[in-house]
């Protein structure tokens, strides 16, 4: 009993120090738990539910309530009932728990409503959908610009990430380029802005 209560207080201390229940390290912004452990949590849920899945399904068993036998269904008819019409629900609840609105794991920090492997599908899956661009082709531009920006050739980072950059007329893509330069460019194509800007800044550069 005393063994339980001295290692619920230190959890506590832990917790309201700010530093992670498990190690001594710096918890997450919003976190109990620094980032090497949250990771670990993160894959034993995966491990859990890729051993658990196929059971239920060879049992017959629906994979989301248990319960309900289905045939050749991974859900029952109330549970695809309720993934139909409750997807957003669901992502929502999931945000609220303060877990990844898409796989339902732990993000590194309780700002994020994705995890970081979520947020490079939705990354990959908008290049794709919106340049035609796949995750190879886009490798190989970061490889062709030595990682960097094509117009300040500053290297891209954590913190400056590569933006895709394109003609906004003909929808054709262009260079990557970094959040500043991209953000600059917008305004330089409208080119009656542009003069006039150039004005602007001539008349009282005195």
């Amino acid at each position: 009993m005393r063994n339980a209560e001295a290692v619920y207080r230190l959890y506590y201390k832990r917790k309201e120090s700010g530093s992670c229940t498990r190690c001594t390290s710096a918890a997450e912004p919003g976190r109990s738990l620094c980032y090497k452990h949250l990771d670990k949590v993160n894959k034993r849920m995966k491990v859990q539910k890729s051993k658990i899945t196929p059971i239920l399904k060879s049992l017959g068993l629906c994979t989301k309530c248990r319960k309900t036998s289905v045939k050749d269904r991974t859900l029952c008819l109330s549970c695809s009932e309720v993934a139909s019409r409750g997807g957003s629900a669901r992502r929502k609840s999931k945000i609220s728990k303060g877990l990844c609105a898409r796989c339902g794991l732990i993000p590194p920090q309780s700002n994020m409503t994705h995890c970081i492997s979520c947020s490079k599908k939705d990354l990959k899956a908008q290049r794709l959908s919106k340049y035609g661009i796949t995750q190879e082709e886009f490798d190989q531009r970061l490889v062709d610009q030595q990682n960097s920006c094509e117009l300040c050739n500053r290297p891209f980072t954590d913190d400056r990430k590569p933006f895709i950059d394109y003609n906004h007329k003909t929808g054709k893509t262009r260079g990557l380029l970094c959040s500043g330069c991209n953000g600059k460019l917008g305004p330089i194509e409208d080119t009656q802005f542009h003069e006039k800007a150039i004005q602007y800044l001539r008349k009282y550069q005195s």
